[in-house]
This record gives structure tokens, C-alpha cells and sequence, in this order.
């Protein structure tokens, strides 16, 4: 687990463990323009979700049947109630890639460059979009020090990268949660920021040194306040609490739409379950409804709480599934049909912000298959989310060597 608060611990407070890229951001770049994104780990079927087209034939047809919404495009049979959301959020039908792997896939939608896990091994070497936006912000609110980036579950290409270390995700543990608190008393913890006051009363003309002091300041205020009521769903209301259920997963989304209202700008949740070779209208009845009724609380408290239009909603995969197979295991062992990897369409669906009821984006072919107009690509996917949080495709980073690079090195475009 890769926890970067050690600043949060008493006596060893430094402005670089801040993870700070300079030393004048504004507070104002914290009450806006943020992005949720939920990812369904294992490969969820294009043909069942975003994707879904009811004059498809045979094996490329939906096993959960189909349910149509007012902007002219179908969702999987068992996505009811976010079918009757489509003002709040677009499909995206041409989301398209060509890595079938599951980590090199899964690294692609989350960095937005494709990844060889020949080459490279288990190494990122591309930074996730929320460590971009932590770079970009800083990986703390300066107000109230929640942090920017949040990952509620883990999953390959979610770190920093060549970025450095300050900018991977706060991961939501056990350590995450005591690394949020004190570890000494109050009293003492006041104390040292006094000492630290008194070596510091030399400096007091010097411009540079007002600014790192407002810094130790507000790292003080974080360990000394009560950031980690912002990790606290016991703290919301009863109606919202009802809106969201007793479901694990819809609990993560309703903590993502907490951490994002307290200042954070990025925040990942995961659910899992997706790669389903055999089996698949079984599982697909199992994991869809707990899926669509946590979106649905989701985008309805975005809408109630005033944060849609701020709050980008991505939901992804790692890539999409191929017709329906056989279901056979290869060992002579027959079981039900499932369907196996094929990133040539990929789900995507975008909520909040821009994307607002603009129905079903690009095209593919009459089963669904093949993308036939407009294709997106993951690093559209990422200039898409860039300009949303009003960050420069094209600004520029320097590395743990020293050396810069693009955010985007290479052609790009916003999903439209």
C-alpha cells in the first residue's frame, strides 16, 4: 500500500511531503470541477451495458434483454433505473482500444496510453488521471487538507508514475485512516508548532518564507481539525443514507460524492466481478441491479446536492467482450455461455458536467461489434477529463530526472 500523509505525522513535517507543485495556488481551484470515476474491473460487457442493441443478432444479442431510454439509445435489460437518468449522463458507443490484456487494458483506461506488459513488466510509467490532477492542484485541499486524489479500492494504473510518489492516491485503509489522526495529544502537538514558530521569527521579512510558513500552517490545521470527518458517511443525513442503501458498493459512491462536496478533486471506486467467460446472464443479474441502483443514488444526490454540473461522472472498464461463445472451458467441460475480451468497444458512459443528456456519442456497427464512426480512444478519454477540471492537455511536467514532458505527447481530442 503506497501512502504519501506522512506529513501527518507529528515532528516530521516538511513542504515537499505536502506534495506541492509550487508555492501560490489558488483556494478557488478547490471548489470546482472535480470527477468520480467508477470502474468495473474485470471487462463488463459492451453488449449488456452502454452498448446495447436490440436488433443485434444472435450471439451478439443481450441475454438481459433491453431497456430504452428517451435519448434514442437502449441499455442492458437490468439497468432500469439509470435508464430513466439520460439528461444526467451520455454513452459513449465508440470508446475503442486494442489491448486485451487485463492489466495492460485496465492501465490504458486509467492512464490513457497503452501499456506492454512484455516490455515494461508491472511497471507504470504513466501517470493515472487523478495523479494529474494532483499535480496540477496539489495533492492536498489547502483549506481543509482532504486530500485531491482518492482511491477507495485499488487497482493497476491508479499511481504517479514518473510524477513521483507525493501524487499516488490516498487509498482508504486502515493506515489511510490513521494517518488522518493524531498520534499524540493536542497539547503537545500545539507545542511543537509553537518551537517551530520561534526558529522561524528570523525569516518573518523574507516574502518565500511567509508562504512556506502559511504551508506548515495548514498541515497543522489538517492534523489538528477534523479532515477525517470528511471520510464519515455516519455523518449524513437519513434520506441520503436511505437513498443510497445498504450496499457496499453504493456506500464507496456515496463517500466519493462526500469527499468531492469537502474538496476533493479525483475520486476512483471499483467494483469487481466482470470477466465473465461462462455464466454470464447469472452473474449479470447478480452484479447489474447492485450497480445500477448505486449510479442512480449517485447522479440523483449529485442532482439533489447542486453537483452535477461540476462533478464529472466516468464509468469504464478495462474493455469489452466478444459475441456470445459457446461456454465451453476447452477441457471438455461444457457449462453456460459467457463472452470473452475484445477492447475493439469498450463501455464508457459520462455523467455530470458536459454530458448531459447528449445521448449515445459515435457509432458501431448494426450487432455492436465494430466501431464504425467517430472512435474515441483512451487518450481522449484523458484530454476529455483535462479539460473538464480546466487543466492544459499540452502544459507540461518535469520528471523525477528533471527532464519535462507533455501531459498529452501526441493527438488527442474532447469526446463530443
Amino acid at each position: 500500500m503506497t501512502n504519501r500523509r506522512h506529513f501527518l505525522q507529528a515532528g516530521a513535517l516538511t513542504l515537499s511531503s505536502l506534495g506541492l507543485p509550487n508555492l501560490s495556488f489558488s483556494d478557488d481551484k478547490f471548489k470546482d470541477k472535480s470527477v468520480i470515476f467508477v470502474f468495473l474491473a474485470g471487462g463488463a460487457t459492451h453488449y449488456e451495458t452502454f452498448t446495447a442493441i436490440p436488433t443485434a443478432k444472435d450471439k451478439y444479442r443481450s441475454v438481459i434483454d433491453y431497456v430504452p431510454t428517451k435519448h434514442g439509445f437502449h441499455l442492458g435489460g437490468l439497468w432500469e433505473k439509470i435508464a430513466g437518468l439520460s439528461d444526467m449522463y451520455s454513452v459513449v458507443h465508440s470508446f475503442t482500444h486494442s489491448n486485451a490484456g487485463h492489466q495492460s487494458g485496465t492501465n490504458w483506461v486509467h492512464t490513457g496510453y497503452n501499456f506492454n506488459d512484455e516490455n515494461q513488466g508491472a511497471i507504470q510509467i504513466n501517470p493515472s488521471y487523478g495523479s494529474i490532477i494532483s499535480r496540477s492542484f496539489g495533492s492536498n485541499n489547502p483549506v481543509n487538507g482532504v486530500p485531491t486524489y482518492v482511491a477507495l479500492s485499488k487497482i493497476f494504473g491508479q499511481n504517479s508514475a514518473y510524477l513521483g510518489s507525493a501524487y499516488n492516491p490516498f487509498t482508504f485503509d486502515e493506515q489511510g485512516k490513521k494517518s488522518l489522526t493524531l498520534s499524540i495529544e493536542n497539547d503537545r502537538f500545539v507545542n511543537r508548532k509553537d518551537v517551530l514558530r520561534m526558529l522561524d521569527t528570523r525569516f518573518t521579512e523574507d516574502r518565500s518564507a511567509k508562504i512556506l510558513d502559511s504551508h506548515k500552517n495548514q498541515a497543522f490545521n489538517i492534523l489538528a481539525g477534523d479532515v477525517n470527518k470528511c471520510f464519515e458517511i455516519s455523518l449524513e443525513s437519513e434520506e441520503t443514507k436511505k437513498l443510497y442503501g445498504d450496499n457496499a458498493f453504493a456506500k464507496q459512491l456515496m463517500l466519493a460524492r462526500r469527499l468531492i462536496q469537502n474538496g476533493s478533486r479525483f475520486v476512483s471506486a471499483i467494483h469487481g466481478g466482470w470477466d465473465n467467460h461462462t455464466d454470464i446472464q447469472e452473474a449479470l443479474g447478480r452484479m447489474v441491479p447492485e450497480v445500477d441502483n448505486a449510479l442512480y443514488a449517485l447522479l440523483t444526490d449529485l442532482k439533489n446536492q447542486g453537483m452535477l454540473d461540476s462533478t464529472m461522472v466516468v464509468v469504464s472498464t478495462e474493455f469489452g467482450r466478444t459475441p456470445l461463445n459457446s461456454g465451453s472451458d476447452g477441457q471438455g467441460n461444457t457449462r453456460k455461455p459467457g463472452r470473452d475480451h475484445a477492447p475493439g468497444v469498450t463501455p464508457l458512459l459520462i455523467a455530470g458536467g458536459n454530458y448531459q443528456g447528449k445521448g449515445a456519442l459515435g457509432k458501431v456497427d448494426a450487432n455492436g461489434f465494430t466501431v464504425t464512426d467517430s472512435p474515441y480512444h483512451p487518450i481522449d478519454l484523458l484530454h476529455t477529463i483535462l479539460n473538464h477540471v480546466e487543466i492544459n492537455p499540452k502544459g507540461q511536467f518535469i520528471d523525477l530526472s528533471g527532464r519535462p514532458r507533455y501531459i498529452i505527447d501526441g493527438e488527442s481530442k474532447i469526446i463530443v
